[in-house]
C-alpha cells in the first residue's frame, strides 16, 4: 500500500446523494438517519488550512458534494486558501452541478464527472474479505495489493483522516474508529504504519481487495456477505427495499491466480 501523501486526498463533505448506485464506495442507502451528515463550514475550512502545503489535489467528494447546502461557501474557501490547479471536484453532474457550473469552473482545476450510467461497473465492497478468503496470509496479501488504496485516494471527514476513501466511509457506517486528527501538524505526512489500526479494522470487512465480479451501477444492487448483511439489516434502506444480494461463496489461491486482476496488480 502507498503512503497517503503520494496521491490526492478527498474531503468527504456529505454522504447525501441523489443516486443509490450499486456497491457505492460511500455506502449510500445503508446509513442510519443519525449517521447522515453535511460537514460544517468551520470543519471544512480547518481541513483546507491544514492542507495549505499539500502539493497534490484536494478533492471534494460525497455523496454528491454539490447538493451540500454550503457548497458555494466551500468554493469560496478553496479560492481563498488554495490555487485552482490543486482543487478537484468529484460529481455526478446533476441538477445542482449545472446550477453552480460557473463557480465550479472558477474553483476547480480538475473535475471528475461521472453520471454513473452505462457502462459503469462497481466492485462489491460489502462482501467482507474475511468471510470469503479463509487463508489469512492470502487475505493479507490481497489487502496489501488492493487496487482501491493503490489507485484511489486517502480521505478526511468529520471523524478525521483515513488511509483510504472506503475506510473513512466505513468508519461512519459502522461507528468505527476515528481518524488521524487534522489538528496534527502536516497530518497528511503521517506514515502508513500509523494507519495500521484502520487497515486491521476496515479491510477485513471490505471486498475491495477481492477479485469479485463487479455489478452495473444503475442496477442499484449492493452485494453483501452474510456478516455485513447482519450488521445492516435493521437500518439499511437498500435491504428494506430489496436492493441487495447475499454473496455466498469463497475464493482459493487457484481461483485468484487465474484472474487477470490479480496478475496485473501483483506485478
Amino acid at each position: 500500500m502507498r503512503e497517503i501523501q503520494t496521491g490526492g486526498i478527498q474531503v468527504d463533505v456529505t454522504n447525501y446523494c441523489d443516486k443509490i448506485c450499486s456497491n457505492c464506495t460511500r455506502f449510500i442507502g445503508n446509513y442510519k438517519k443519525e449517521q447522515m451528515f453535511h460537514m460544517n463550514v468551520e470543519t471544512f475550512e480547518k481541513i483546507v488550512i491544514s492542507m495549505k502545503d499539500f502539493p497534490l489535489i484536494l478533492g471534494l467528494i460525497g455523496g454528491e458534494p454539490t447538493i451540500h447546502p454550503q457548497f458555494l461557501k466551500f468554493c469560496e474557501i478553496l479560492r481563498k486558501h488554495r490555487d485552482k490547479e490543486r482543487c478537484g471536484l468529484w460529481s455526478n453532474q446533476g441538477k445542482k452541478y449545472r446550477e453552480y457550473e460557473y463557480f465550479i469552473n472558477l474553483t476547480f482545476g480538475y473535475q471528475c464527472l461521472n453520471q454513473h450510467i452505462e457502462p459503469i461497473y462497481h466492485t462489491p465492497l460489502l462482501v467482507s474479505s474475511k468471510s470469503v478468503v479463509n487463508d489469512e496470509s492470502l487475505r493479507n496479501e490481497l489487502i496489501n495489493k488492493c487496487w482501491i488504496q493503490n489507485c484511489w485516494s486517502a480521505s478526511v471527514n468529520h471523524k478525521g483522516a483515513f488511509f483510504c476513501e472506503v475506510a473513512g466511509a466505513m468508519s461512519i457506517l459502522y461507528d468505527g474508529p476515528i481518524g488521524i486528527s487534522i489538528e496534527t501538524k502536516d497530518w497528511w505526512k503521517t506514515p502508513l504504519k500509523d494507519f495500521q489500526y484502520q487497515i486491521d479494522w476496515a479491510c477485513q470487512q471490505c471486498g475491495g481487495a477481492l477479485p469479485l465480479e463487479p455489478r452495473r451501477s444503475i442496477s442499484n444492487i449492493d452485494d453483501m456477505s452474510e456478516d455485513n448483511f447482519q450488521k445492516l439489516k435493521d437500518q439499511s434502506f437498500k435491504i428494506k427495499n430489496n436492493y441487495f444480494k447475499i454473496f455466498n461463496g469463497g475464493l482459493d489461491m487457484n481461483q485468484i491466480r487465474n484472474v487477470n486482476w490479480y496478475r496485473e496488480y501483483k506485478q
